[in-house]
């Protein structure tokens, strides 16, 4: 598959948003050099969906950078000595800091469950999912930012496919309960199922058998597509999301309404996901084992019609 190369524009909104593009643009161009180098975190989610719009996407915003490189790029410091020699101090290990702006660097898991690494003396976050996100070939982007004084920031930068990018969200879930992870895979199951999947870099995540990464993704999204929950009598159309307490006060309140919304869609997004897996699997299974249920009769007596299939 031929390398994907979009254009995408956007609007710096905040002086927050101004420092994460300038972070943003300031790690790009240091792992420009580097083929095994992606952004990922919330910027990822973010330039993709500005690179395939969706109309159900829900838009927000991240304070940082993260750029996912490789066990070996780590090892030699030279990501570090750019960080550095581009005004960036190094804190908390793989966090660089100037001013405002934010870069983090993450290296992948060698299980699939978070941890850290030692490389080159230094400690690294390491994740799971982002092996996969290096060894498939990235989205280039072509970036053009207008920030609040008027000026523009152009740089490129490269991500994962939208694919690869629900894998590393799907596994960022295990380690935390935030609806953030959750808007981000709402949006990219949005991605995938409004884009042919050739025009995106490819899309696997269906059964077909899956292995590996791509299997633990599907497992987790299945899991989750059980353990949302949304309880429309609450005051304030509060959400549940197992591990999630609930907040007070109004300002709280109109952040967890906005959450609300945020889990009710990929809620929707997930459980769409869930019965599409499990309608694929019952096809590959023995015709014994997996008799499919008959849709209930209309008062005609004619069956209902098949559910249309979903572009992922």
């Amino acid at each position: 598959m031929e390398l994907i190369h979009r254009a995408v524009t956007t609007v710096s909104t905040s002086n927050a948003d101004d420092a994460a593009f300038r972070a943003l643009a300031d790690a790009s161009a240091i792992i420009e050099a580097l083929p095994d180098a992606r952004i990922v975190g919330g910027q990822m989610v973010a330039l993709l969906l500005a690179a395939f719009p969706a109309s159900e996407a829900i838009q927000r915003r991240t304070a940082d950078a993260d750029a996912a490189i490789t066990a070996e790029i780590a090892a030699t410091g030279e990501v570090h000595e750019a960080l550095t020699a581009a005004g960036y101090r190094a804190e908390r290990g793989n966090s660089y800091f100037n001013g405002r702006q934010e870069i983090d660097l993450l290296v992948p898991a060698p299980t699939g469950k978070f941890g850290q690494e030692e490389l080159g003396g230094r400690m690294f976050d390491a994740a799971p999912g982002i092996h996969l996100a290096l060894a498939v070939r990235p989205i280039v982007l072509e970036v053009s930012v207008l920030l609040l004084d008027g000026s523009t920031l152009d740089f490129t930068t490269r991500v994962p496919t939208p694919e690869t990018a629900t894998v590393i969200k799907a596994y960022a879930t295990t380690s935390r309960a935030e609806a953030k992870d959750l808007v981000d895979l709402h949006n990219l199951l949005t991605i995938a199922d409004t884009y042919p999947v050739e025009e995106i870099g490819g899309w696997a995540l269906t059964p077909g058998p899956l292995t590996g990464a791509r299997l633990d993704a599907a497992r987790i999204m299945t899991a989750l597509a059980q353990q949302i929950r949304f309880d429309p009598t609450a005051r304030g159309a509060a959400y549940r999301f197992r591990g999630s307490p609930r907040s007070s006060g109004s300002a709280s309140r109109r952040t967890e309404r906005e959450r609300t919304r945020s889990v009710c869609a990929t809620s929707a997004a997930l459980r769409q996901y869930r019965r599409r897996v499990e309608h694929e699997v019952a096809q590959t299974l023995p015709a014994t084992r997996a008799t499919p249920k008959r849709a209930p009769a209309s008062a005609s007596g004619s069956s209902a019609p098949a559910a249309p299939r979903r572009s992922w």
